[in-house]
């Protein structure tokens, strides 16, 4: 059997819920996805700080990767992680996924 080898971006996204008008306010289209500098991040993150956050793991090249493995394939992924709360979160998400 072959073994694949994933080379992507580390990705976390962060879910929360918020309404319509919170996101005309942010000018943020509803159902869009948007890149944004660090001030609009801690706009963000102030605004919404005592709101019930998801953290979910992923990034293209990692989700096919455990899919592979989940189906019993050999893979692994490589990526950069950032030395705060949410590449501690990415990692520890994704060694409960690993298996030797």
């Amino acid at each position: 059997m072959k073994k694949v080898l994933g080379l992507g971006n580390a990705l976390t996204d962060i879910l929360l819920q918020v309404s319509e008008r919170d996101l005309a306010e942010l000018a943020l289209p509803k159902g869009s996805m948007n890149l944004i500098d660090i001030k609009t991040a801690m706009e963000i993150q102030n605004r919404f700080i005592s709101v019930r956050k998801t953290m979910v793991a992923g990034g293209s090249a990692s989700n096919t990767i455990a899919a592979i493995a989940a189906l019993g394939g050999k893979a692994a992924f490589i990526g950069k992680l950032g030395n705060d709360e949410v590449g501690e979160f990415y990692r520890n998400r994704s060694e409960e996924h690993t298996s030797e």
